[in-house]
């Protein structure tokens, strides 16, 4: 089904992104002193991603579904 991919791919796309951002050892300065360096671990970051993937996903089929609707 076409709509899947058009979710599925962008939330992979964004996942990607989110872990490309962390991995970097800049990000990772930051966070240690920001006091949140616990997001550069692994684990932590996969939960964090899903759920920032998660509601990403989420915002954008509520989009793509509002734009049908009539203003009311």
């Amino acid at each position: 089904d076409v709509f899947q991919w058009r979710i599925i791919i962008p939330g992979f796309l964004t996942y990607l992104l989110f872990f490309g951002l962390t991995e970097s050892s800049l990000v990772s300065y930051i966070l240690e002193k920001i006091g949140i360096g616990y997001l550069g671990n692994a684990l932590v970051r996969t939960i964090f991603g899903l759920i920032v993937t998660g509601w990403a996903v989420y915002a954008w089929t509520r989009y793509r579904s509002s734009l049908g609707q009539p203003k009311s």
